[in-house]
Parts: structure tokens; sequence; C-alpha cells
């Protein structure tokens, strides 16, 4: 399962298609952070567990930065501790559950 433009206007509670292509482009920029900072990120994308946290991720990237776009960057940012934490087990994914 794909994360698709409606899933991110549903998360950002956007209606009208005015911000579509903003939000194609963070979407793709989400996407290839995820593809940069997690080893075997496509691969892994198969397992629905791991699909589901990624997408979720995604999802919080296109958030801060659809909020946060007005700052030019000017200041140094972190992502929240839910956030990072998701992204650290993503880098760690063995593809392993607690039952295998």
């Amino acid at each position: 399962m794909a994360l698709t433009i409606d899933d991110v206007k549903l998360y950002l509670r956007i209606d009208g298609t005015d911000e579509d292509s903003l939000l194609e482009r963070l979407l793709g920029v989400a996407e290839a952070y995820l593809d940069g900072a997690v080893d075997n990120f496509s691969a892994n994308m198969s397992d629905e567990r791991f699909a589901a946290k990624a997408e979720m991720v995604e999802q919080a990237i296109i958030a801060d930065l659809y909020e946060n776009r007005n700052t030019g960057g000017i200041e140094s940012h972190q992502y929240g501790r839910a956030v990072e934490s998701m992204i650290r087990q993503l880098q760690l994914w063995t593809g392993g559950g607690p039952d295998d």
C-alpha cells in the first residue's frame, strides 16, 4: 500500500485541489528522505508493518514541511520524539517480529 495524495490531504485536513502539486512534491521529498535514511527501504516496504510505520513517518515529515514551509530553513530543526523513534526503528528493521 503506497501513500497517496488523498491520504496526505486527509491527514492534513486539506479540502480541494489547490495544494495538490505542492503535496505531490512533499510526498516525493518524504519518500526520498526515508529511502536515503533507511537501508533497503524499498525492499522493506513489502512488509505491512514496516510500510505502516514508514507511511506514518512520511505523513509526519510532510506535515512538518507543509506547516513550516515559510521558515526558509533558517533554524535548525528536529522532528518530535515519536517521529525520530520511528525513523530509528525503520533504520534498525530486521523484518522479524516478537513472534518470529
